[in-house]
Formats: structure tokens, sequence, C-alpha cells
């Protein structure tokens, strides 16, 4: 049985005025989203994030969200690659040693 969830977009803007661009992906979490979103702006800033509404079908053991409004798509969550984005960054400010001793 569907189920209706909040989830939030994050899109990159392409000009002055806060337009929409591409959809960078769809998260559980407006922090997610907002991490994900982070220097995908014009001009260097942040891209927007959006809250939207979905319905969540289990299918073939994966879990879809299809978004209420819009393209109407079925998407993934993006959850996993925005925590592996953000340990990359974060192992990426490192020194050689530092990440051997975290096993990265």
């Amino acid at each position: 049985m569907p189920e209706l969830h909040t989830v939030w977009a994050a899109h990159e803007v392409v000009n002055e005025r806060g337009g929409y661009g591409q959809r960078l992906g769809v998260y559980s979490t407006e922090e997610l989203a907002r991490i994900a979103a982070k220097g995908h702006g014009f001009w260097s800033g942040d891209g927007k994030v959006k809250k939207l509404q979905s319905l969540l079908i289990n299918e073939d053991g994966a879990a879809y969200h299809y978004i209420l409004e819009g393209d109407g798509q079925g998407v993934l969550l993006s959850d996993e690659q925005a925590v592996e984005d953000l340990k990359a960054a974060a192992l990426g400010k490192l020194d050689e040693d530092e990440r051997r001793i975290l096993g990265g």
C-alpha cells in the first residue's frame, strides 16, 4: 500500500533570479538536501531545496518515491550518495597519514 511521505529535492540555480536548473537528487531530510545543494547556485552560491510530497511504493524489493508534482517520476532517494560525498570531502581535508589511520 503506497504511503504519503515528505521528501526534499536539491536543485542547481541557473540564473541571477534563482531559476531552477537540474535536480541534483531527492533526499529524506532537508539537511541532506542542503548538503547536496551546497555550491550549486549561481555565482558559486548554494542551490535551492524544495519540499515535496511523494508516494512511497515498494516494487521489486526497491522503495521508489513517486513525486506528486512536476514530472511525477519515480525516484530512489539519494541519501547514501550524499553521505558518501560528505565523507569523501571530509577525508580530502586530511593528510595521507591521517587518512591511513582512519582507514580511508
